[in-house]
């Protein structure tokens, strides 16, 4: 490694290792996201016909068990390769510099802007929306603002909802530009706000009985009827009905459904959309503290997922108990039919279960614990997704596919300020088609078909990899586990591979979702297209360092700078 200095555009990554191993655990668990758009999918859409007969608890324990080998082979190669940049370094080193660079560039950096702009929104209209709506029931300020948040989701207009969420975006550039240590403090409060929304939804749950859940309900909705919004219900119907709850459950006619093992391992593919960000930490390898340590990491990467799969099975338990199976069938099969003729409560917010926790509550101060503390979850996302586009934007300019600017860490603070500059450019363009675009929210799906390419190349890279670097192998704390004598990375990679070519097929293939409208061969193309470009990226600079008599695959054959 004496020739780094040649090889690479720096000597050192120039990043400091801020992370202690327990904060690598909850940044792993927040990167899961406690609100994101897939748990509002999950515990929404999986009770519509799409899904019918489908266990949500059992497809969440089905995918954590499955998701055991995959955090498995990450955790060992982590150990073994601790560099920032995560599965680029590994996926350059063991498959090909092409391979590394397209797929960790398509998934983890460009369509994870989509991600952070999407995510953005979803904080806007998932969290500040229904918090207004709430305490506009009897203020007319915050209905008021209620209303023109509500308005921008609906696509009537979208300046309130592109203000604020560009708002958002830009805190979250300024705080990955004041450093990791400043965002290790500030990961604290994040955590305890999002924690304290989590344990208040399941308190709200758990100390709600199913009578007390429809009385509260029915009395919820009563004034929305009543002021008429579809005129098609009227409160004479629904109290014909006994109440909107049983309104609903009339109104959806659905019979007894069946148990489907089938469309329950097909609820795989949305739980894993979130789920599959447990190792998110790897692209701050050079920034944690005992990362080369197989221990630390099976910690931080498989401790944090499987207990974020126990905080989703509370959820998942409590909801079902309290709100009632039927009834979840039965509302959200009306919802996804997006007929609000049957929905009054849909004009007042998106009714995800963080809100019909809250409505159980008049209490503001209630409301206000679930849906600021929902806000700080899905402002974390975004800081995620800042840290690891930029850090392997970082690591492709040390090794000198990109710009050698792109390199430039500030002394201070010890941020890339140039990675960072791009990223949030980058999230504020996918901003601007998601809010002015409708139809483009139907790429949600597209984007988990994209991360499944590096997903896959993941599992490859580590099925390869005690025989393509068998010297980084035999020297790292994996080399002594080993069954019958052949490497348990291997074995785990090949499990790992199996399962998430079967996601892939999922969102290739799978049923479709009523909000993503996107035919699969669109999806299949934009997805292929934008991973060939980015391999087109790679031979352009390929082609450039060779002119200047720099051979760029010999960076590849070495371990890039700490």
């Amino acid at each position: 490694m004496g020739s780094s200095g040649k090889l690479f555009s720096r000597s050192t990554s120039g990043l400091v290792r801020d992370i202690a191993p327990h904060q690598a655990f909850i940044y792993n668990f927040m990167a899961i996201g406690f609100f994101t758009f897939t748990w509002a999918t999950l515990f929404s859409y999986s009770y519509s016909s799409v899904f019918a007969g489908a266990n949500v608890g059992l497809a969440i324990v089905l995918m954590t068990l499955f998701a055991i080998p995959f955090y498995a082979c990450t955790s060992m190669l982590s150990s073994a390769m601790p560099r920032s940049g995560g599965d680029y370094v590994w996926q350059s080193r063991t498959i090909h510099p092409a391979i590394g660079f397209a797929a960790t560039l398509s998934a983890w950096t460009i369509w994870q802007w989509y991600f952070a702009g999407f995510s953005g929104v979803v904080t806007t209209t998932f969290g500040l929306q229904p918090l207004f709506a709430l305490l506009g029931l009897n203020n007319p300020y915050y209905a008021n603002l209620a209303a023109i948040l509500a308005a921008g989701y609906g696509q009537v207009d979208n300046t309130a909802v592109f203000a604020v969420t560009t708002l958002i975006i830009l805190l979250g550039f300024i705080i990955a530009a004041l450093g990791m240590k400043f965002y290790v403090k500030l990961q604290y409060i994040l955590f305890t706000g999002s924690t304290l929304s989590a344990l208040a939804i399941i308190f709200m749950f758990a100390t709600t009985t199913n009578a007390q859940f429809i009385a509260r309900f029915n009395e919820f909705a009563a004034p929305l009827i009543a002021a008429g919004n579809q005129t098609q219900i009227s409160s004479a119907q629904v109290a014909a009905a006994g109440g909107y709850y049983q309104y609903i459950i009339n109104t959806a006619n659905i019979g007894n459904v069946s148990f489907s093992l089938w469309n329950t391992l097909l609820l795989c593919g949305i739980v894993w959309l979130s789920l599959g960000y447990g190792f998110w930490s790897i692209y701050n390898l050079s920034e944690i503290k005992s990362a080369d340590s197989l221990k630390t990491q099976s910690l931080t990467q498989v401790g944090s997922t499987v207990c974020f799969a126990i905080f989703l099975l509370a959820i998942w338990y409590t909801m079902e108990n309290t709100i009632g199976l039927k009834f979840l069938q039965s509302f959200f099969t009306l919802y996804a039919n997006f007929d609000p003729s049957t929905n009054p409560i849909a004009y007042l917010f998106t009714p995800y279960f963080p809100v019909l926790a809250a409505l159980i509550s008049s209490n503001p101060i209630v409301w206000g614990i679930i849906l600021i503390g929902l806000m700080f979850g899905t402002f974390q996302v975004i800081l995620i997704i800042y840290f690891a586009s930029t850090r392997i934007l970082l690591a492709a300019s040390i090794d000198r596919v990109l710009p050698e600017k792109l390199s430039y860490v500030t002394k201070r603070t010890h941020s890339p300020l140039v990675t960072l500059i791009i990223s949030v450019l980058g999230c504020e363009v996918f901003l601007y088609v998601i809010i002015y675009d409708s139809s483009f929210t139907s790429y949600f799906s597209t984007a988990g078909l994209a991360t499944q390419i590096a997903y896959i190349m993941i599992c490859i890279t580590a099925i390869l990899f005690p025989f393509r670097k068998k010297e980084v192998f035999e020297a790292s704390p994996t080399a002594k586990r080993k069954v019958l004598g052949f490497p348990l990375l291997s074995i785990l990679g090949i499990l790992a591979l199996i399962v998430n070519v079967f996601i892939a097929w999922i969102y290739g293939l799978g049923p479709p979702l009523g909000f993503l409208s996107v035919s699969t061969s669109i999806s299949i193309e934009f997805v292929i297209g934008i991973f060939v470009l980015c391999g087109v990226v790679y031979y352009i600079a390929w082609a450039v360092r060779r002119s200047q008599g720099i051979d760029l695959s010999l960076s590849f054959k070495e371990i890039p700078p700490q």
